[in-house]
């Protein structure tokens, strides 16, 4: 096989036809992903830009987004190859990114905050999309209330005993992998849906949807505690975190969405 043959069938006709992940094309979407993300981190040290609340929501305008975006394509209101990754990923992270250059660009040159713009952007543009997004099924977010709230108060009952590993943006980091596996697990357990991610999708073929949680809160964790360990500074902390916080808002998101919409 050629390189544009094993190019067209791992990447163009997936990406095109809407037909999943193999090994291939999540490695290259990942290595992109990584790429671009370190590019934005060098990006926020150069503009000395602080990873603090307001530019947290702000990043979190454009997930919402891309969920939505994302969810319209699947229910037929978008149809086009830039509502599905990684055209979607391309669309987003090159917005969210020049929104942020714009907003410090204004600031620098003439004293508006740059929150002004970047907070309230990606919100914007999910509110347009949400709002035509149909919700038509009550019992499935009942599910995900029921379970992800089961999940929240697990994770709180033993804060206290890890103290140290479990801080308050620790925690967040772990809920929003927990949001997306509490969506996978009531997607796939009521309403036979079916995972596109390979690793998971291996696992879940093995042990059920429900292995989804111990998947998450065992690497999640391991990861945030190296991170805390060996990370040389707190923005190396909060970029490192931001970056799972992403991986799991933006799928986790995107299934509740579809959930409801079902």
């Amino acid at each position: 096989m050629s390189f544009s043959e094993s190019l067209n069938n791992t990447i163009i006709q997936p990406w095109f036809n809407d037909t999943g992940y193999n090994l291939v094309n999540t490695t290259v979407y990942a290595i992109i992903f990584i790429a671009f993300m370190f590019f934005v981190f060098s990006f926020i040290q150069k503009k000395k830009i602080n990873m603090d609340l307001n530019f947290i929501l702000g990043w979190s305008g454009w997930i919402v987004a891309a969920s939505a975006i994302r969810v319209l394509e699947d229910v037929g209101i978008y149809d086009t190859i830039w509502a599905v990754t990684p055209g979607l990923a391309v669309v987003i992270c090159g917005s969210a990114f020049f929104t942020l250059v714009i907003s410090k660009y204004l600031e620098n040159l003439y004293g508006i905050s740059y929150n002004s713009i970047w907070l309230p952007s990606g919100f914007l543009i999910s509110l347009f999309n949400i709002v035509r997004i149909p919700f038509v099924n009550l019992s499935g977010f009942l599910y995900f209330v029921v379970i992800f709230a089961i999940c929240l108060f697990a994770v709180l009952s033993v804060r206290k005993s890890f103290p140290k590993l479990l801080t308050d943006i620790n925690v967040i980091v772990l809920m929003s992998q927990l949001f997306d596996a509490t969506a996978t697990f009531v997607g796939i357990n009521y309403f036979g849906f079916v995972e596109k991610h390979v690793l998971p999708l291996f696992l879940i073929n093995i042990f059920g949807p429900a292995i989804m949680f111990p998947l998450k809160i065992s690497v999640v964790l391991v990861a945030l505690y190296f991170i805390d360990l060996y990370s040389d500074t707190e923005e190396e902390k909060k970029f490192f975190k931001l970056v799972i916080f992403t991986l799991g808002l933006i799928t986790g998101l995107r299934d509740l969405l579809q959930i409801i919409s079902f």
